[in-house]
């Protein structure tokens, strides 16, 4: 904003056009980066940003993302092989703690059922992870992921 009008001192066509610019930017980029304002994005996260390979407006067709887990679980594209992982998936559960110390993971929960397994998928939201991820992890998690949970914004993507 001070170089905008640094470089548009008086007031005229020239300076709205470039407060419009400006405006126009600020939208694009807190769209692009998911903040409220300039002064949330990480300067260090734009200097580590890598796009991935692959088309960024893959749509899987007709199905939607949902085929990424039907791949996982096997039910497509026959639905013949598919794996009973719709049967091991547990809803309404308030997980206290994550054993992943050893080969088998531990999940355990608050009403005292625990579960093991090779993997864990959790899906809790970045609320809960951002103030649970330090007692809720058994060992805890590297500090390179505890700073990644905190550096995260909240709220508007």
């Amino acid at each position: 904003n001070e170089k905008v009008q640094e470089l548009f001192p008086t007031d005229g066509p020239n300076k709205r056009l470039a407060r419009r610019m400006l405006n126009w930017f600020h939208g694009f980029t807190l769209c692009y980066d998911g903040a409220y304002s300039w002064l949330d994005i990480s300067a260090s996260g734009l200097l580590k940003y890598e796009e991935c390979d692959g088309n960024l407006l893959l749509h899987w067709k007709k199905y939607g993302f949902s085929t990424i887990f039907d791949i996982l679980m096997k039910t497509y594209p026959n639905k013949s092989e598919a794996l009973p992982i719709l049967k091991m998936i547990r809803f309404e559960k308030e997980v206290v703690n994550i054993s992943w110390n050893s080969e088998q993971c531990q999940v355990h929960c608050k009403d005292g059922s625990s579960y093991n397994g090779d993997h864990v998928i959790f899906t809790a939201s970045l609320g809960v992870l951002k103030e649970k991820h330090g007692k809720l992890f058994t060992p805890e998690l590297p500090l390179y992921k505890s700073k990644a949970i905190k550096a995260l914004g909240i709220g508007t993507v």
